[in-house]
């Protein structure tokens, strides 16, 4: 499988702009890859449009051999990629995809310590950094810090300062999808503006990135934004006026202006738009994906399901105390009733509809991280984006106790000569004293002992004894 996906995944280098280096990914090859031996028109071909696929990812993060700092070659020390990052990638991928019914799973995230991978100079260094720490039937995704030989992401392979930008992980996966750059050209042949097949010079199905509702690539000014929105005067390379709005019956695809706020474009030059990807984008990824490489597609796919399953599932004790046993040592071994907690990933709205009446929050949209930890039986959840008429049961076995160490920070000692009596003293101990192993010796002989000590999760230990 790894040869198979080797071959998918990597493409030669290729300089997008010489002031802007984004992508180092070949449109040629992307074209060579996925539709040399495909109609080129992939755009207005009928496709399935409702199948939901599903892809696990794997993030891994590369640090020094030393396993604590990330410092380059430069001296450049990188950014901090931990849970939260993490979090917010697979949020954004969930969020650009999903109208596509194209679906990420979280599988985790992990530390490389090999200061070889952290800048990858080289096709070699990047082929063994993907043979040795891959995980199978996932795409995985590499952060370093530093060159990814000569670019600053390809596909898998991303720099920090770039891995942490929506546009530049949505633009990576896009590739990984088959996606050109909206500015591709082969053999010198540009992409013409017009839209319609029966207008003098169209070539969007077969020039540029090959879709129709992505526009020409135009001149500098595609820069002529209001509110997000291109207002005209852009032309491309014969001189054609690229409009602002074009709505057409042929196909039912709206394109809006140019292309320089797409996913496929250079890192947008309006920082406050959103960039997008077109309809047209969404069906040629979802044709790559049934196309020659659905085999190795197929292979880093898991079920619809998993995506309402927890990613973590974390077991802790509840407030009802099962046992309570003195270890001699100044703790105690406490088992309480068995609860479990479960965390979902980002990028979803979901509903828990058997949350109400518990603490655990109804509602959650994809900018968080839902948890669930106050049930003790199975209960529902649904995902908007997946399907918000269906729920998914979530099992739950609380069966069984969570025992874990407390330490003794306080206690009293109850004195008296008979059990009942009226007659007696009270002693309190401060953590010292009641942490103390030999507390039992100094115990007043003859004398009956009421023992209480508290820990410092507030579990009380009671017990009475009689030293001779």
């Amino acid at each position: 499988m790894r040869t198979i996906t080797t071959i998918l995944f990597f493409f030669y280098l290729s300089f997008v702009n010489s002031q802007v280096a984004i992508c180092g990914e070949s449109d040629q090859e992307i074209f060579q890859r996925f539709y040399a031996n495909q109609p080129q028109n992939t755009t207005n071909t009928t496709y399935d449009a409702t199948t939901k696929y599903v892809f696990n990812v794997k993030f891994h993060v590369v640090y020094n051999d030393n396993g604590t700092t990330r410092t380059n070659s430069l001296g450049e020390p990188g950014i901090p990629i931990g849970f939260d990052e993490i979090m917010n990638a697979i949020r954004d991928l969930n969020v650009a995809f999903n109208q596509f019914n194209i679906y990420f799973k979280y599988r985790g995230f992990d530390q490389i310590n090999d200061t070889n991978f952290l800048e990858l100079e080289t096709n070699e260094e990047m082929n063994d950094l993907r043979s040795i720490y891959s995980t199978q039937n996932c795409i995985n995704l590499f952060i370093v810090n530093g060159t990814v030989n000569g670019a600053v992401a390809r596909t898998q392979f991303l720099d920090d300062n770039w891995f942490i930008r929506k546009w530049t992980l949505c633009h990576e996966l896009g590739h990984f999808f088959g996606l050109q750059h909206v500015f591709a050209s082969y053999n010198g042949v540009c992409e013409n503006a017009p839209r319609f097949s029966d207008e003098i010079g169209f070539n969007a199905n077969t020039a540029g990135d090959g879709i129709v509702d992505t526009h020409a690539w135009g001149n500098t000014l595609e820069n002529n934004f209001i509110d997000c929105n291109y207002v005209g005067g852009a032309v491309d390379c014969d001189n054609r006026a690229i409009m602002p709005v074009i709505l057409t019956t042929e196909n039912n695809f709206y394109i809006d202006g140019p292309p320089r706020n797409n996913f496929l474009a250079i890192e947008p030059y309006y920082t406050n738009c959103q960039p997008i990807f077109t309809p047209g984008q969404g069906r040629r990824m979802r044709s790559a994906i049934t196309g020659y490489w659905a085999a190795s597609f197929a292979a880093l796919m898991t079920s619809v399901e998993s995506l309402y399953e927890p990613f973590e599932v974390i077991g802790f004790g509840g407030n009802r105390i099962i046992s309570v046993h003195d270890n001699g040592d100044g703790s105690g071994f406490v088992c309480r009733d068995l609860k479990i907690k479960h965390r979902f990933q980002k990028g979803f709205d979901y509903v828990f509809p058997d949350n109400d009446g518990v603490t655990d929050l109804i509602n959650w949209n994809p900018d968080q991280v839902p948890e669930n930890s106050n049930h003790y039986f199975n209960y529902t959840v649904i995902i908007n984006q997946i399907d918000p008429a269906n729920a998914m049961t979530i099992l739950l076995d609380t069966r069984g106790q969570h025992c874990e160490f407390e330490e003794f920070v306080s206690g009293q000692d109850v004195i008296t000569d008979y059990l009942g009596s009226y007659v007696f003293t009270v002693e309190e101990w401060d953590s010292l004293k009641v942490q103390d192993p030999n507390l039992y010796d100094y115990l007043q002989k003859n004398k009956y002992h009421i023992i209480k000590k508290v820990t410092d999760k507030g579990t009380i230990y009671q017990v009475t004894i009689y030293k001779q």
